[in-house]
């Protein structure tokens, strides 16, 4: 008997346990606000960049240790020469400099690849949610043609309608049953990308999908805004800035030992501060068209988001009317749901553009911030 109990409150308490999980079994709803934190840290780019962190880490730890090294042997060898001795003190200074700023340039990284798995979940997501809608309306139109297949049936039994009346309902239903299952499949496809993305089992199928992901009012800055805070913000920038503190901190051992403008060892060094400063300006350049055109993509389509509610507007007075004409007995079920798929039709529309514009504010949000991929950005 205690057994008994002992099993009885084990299964208790694994339910209530597994009532918690995001993937639970019960209904199987999918909450993404809940999983793409644990999908952000556990994916292969992350990690991989947290490797490339270590490797920096460690790098700096052992430069830092080699340093009062090369200092004993400045201090302590005779008879130095100049030439011998700007290797040293470069040895010394300059690897646990270039080694910090390597920890700096992979942190950022990481920072941006999380960014970009991030920008990939959500956009998976939409397209999920895209992909979730059409799947019911061919359900709703599949439904309809099934109807009207029927009541060409009883039709043809009564003498309303020709047998060749009765196999162009049957062709349609046929053919809406081959959309129905197209769009099934397609929906079951951007299922398991999704699952890809965020480390769930690729068989996991969702009755629910929590939350929709739409902006129904976006609200959009000045675009110099937009550019002043990627400019201060962004990876490319932070690096580069940085770089160019580094070129001009190992200049000054240079000029300390070659003060001569004439001199090689000047003339690379100074190069070297250029052309850092080169690749922050150019990278200033480059941000300026991202955002550019990032900023351009949400307004344009934020501009069709009227029409598109219009239509939508339209759809729904359309089906008003048809479903008070249903109810006076004036036409048949099947015509008002006809209006009704239209009329949902013209609904997803409006999400699906909604979503586009979501993506599109996450895009412009991310390139103002420390960045993601330009070539996620870019699609």
């Amino acid at each position: 008997m205690k057994r008994i109990k002992l099993l009885t409150t084990a299964a208790v308490i694994i339910a209530a346990l597994s009532s918690n999980t995001v993937f639970a079994q019960d209904n199987n709803t999918l909450d993404i606000d809940a999983v793409i934190d644990s999908a952000i840290e556990s994916s292969y780019t992350v990690k991989s960049k947290d490797i490339v962190v270590q490797q920096a880490e460690n790098n700096y730890k052992s430069a830092m240790e080699n340093a009062p090294k090369v200092n004993d042997q400045i201090n302590n060898t005779p008879l130095l020469t100049d030439n011998k001795k700007f290797e040293l003190i470069k040895s010394r200074d300059n690897g646990p400099a270039e080694a910090k700023y390597s920890i700096y340039q992979s942190k950022n990284a990481k920072e941006v690849a999380k960014n970009e798995v991030k920008l990939s979940i959500y956009s998976q997501y939409t397209v999920l949610m895209d992909a979730k809608d059409v799947l019911d309306t061919e359900q709703k139109r599949l439904d309809n043609s099934e109807a009207e297949y029927k009541k060409a049936k009883l039709q043809l039994e009564t003498g309303m309608i020709t047998q060749n009346d009765l196999k162009a309902k049957e062709y349609a239903y046929y053919s809406q049953l081959a959309a129905f299952n197209k769009a099934k499949r397609q929906y079951e496809i951007e299922t398991m990308n999704l699952n890809k993305l965020i480390g769930a089992p690729i068989e996991t199928r969702y009755t629910t999908l929590l939350k929709d992901k739409i902006t129904e009012d976006p609200y959009i800055r000045r675009y110099d805004s937009y550019l002043e805070d990627a400019l201060k913000n962004r990876a490319e920038m932070l690096n580069a800035s940085e770089y160019v503190n580094l070129m001009d901190f190992e200049f000054k051992t240079v000029k300390a030992f070659y003060p001569d403008t004439r001199d090689a060892e000047y003339k690379i060094g100074k190069y070297y501060v250029d052309s850092a400063k080169n690749t922050l300006e150019t990278g200033k350049i480059n941000i300026s068209l991202e955002v550019n055109a990032l900023y351009n993509d949400l307004q344009n389509k934020s501009k069709k988001l009227k029409s598109v509610k219009d239509s939508a507007d339209y759809a729904k007075q359309d089906y008003d009317k048809a479903l008070q004409k249903y109810k006076l007995g004036l036409i048949s079920k099947i015509e008002a749901d006809s209006k009704l798929i239209t009329l949902q039709n013209a609904q997803n529309s409006v999400k699906a553009l909604q979503r586009d514009i979501w993506i599109a504010q996450i895009k412009l949000g991310y390139a103002c911030e420390i960045g993601a991929s330009s070539t996620s950005l870019g699609q």
